[in-house]
């Protein structure tokens, strides 16, 4: 997507900043007073609408993930876009189950490799 909102074929979607850069990943600097699940310093990383390439972004709690101690923030910001999209199309569009048949077409793209590895997962059958 940030490729795309570079040469102006994304635009940010209404209410969404301007600055460009949707994969973020960074370091808690402040919570709301109804957040339980995060705290000032964690590593997190998630999916913007826009304004990830600001020095600080605001993000809803519910769309942002811890990042695993294996991970550096640099890897953690490559993950959103093709994970969230492969897991949506698996999950809320798919409705997959365990022990389904699933077909994952492009395998060998960004998309397709994290749909295999999460249809395999989530018990499903590739």
């Amino acid at each position: 997507m940030d490729v795309s909102q570079r040469h102006g074929k994304y635009p940010p979607p209404p209410g969404a900043s301007q600055i460009l850069g949707v994969e973020v990943s960074g370091t808690v600097e402040e919570v709301g007073e109804d957040v339980k699940n995060f705290k000032i310093g964690d590593r997190v990383f998630g999916l913007m609408g826009g304004g990830g390439y600001a020095s600080y972004a605001v993000m809803k709690h519910g769309i942002a993930m811890h990042i695993p101690d294996a991970l550096t923030l640099q890897e953690a910001a490559a993950i959103p876009e093709v994970w969230f999209t492969a897991y949506q199309a698996l999950h809320f569009v798919a409705g997959l189950k365990e022990g389904q048949d699933v077909l994952i077409h492009a395998a060998a793209s960004g998309v397709g490799t994290a749909a295999i590895q999460l249809a395999k997962l989530a018990k499903a059958y590739v």
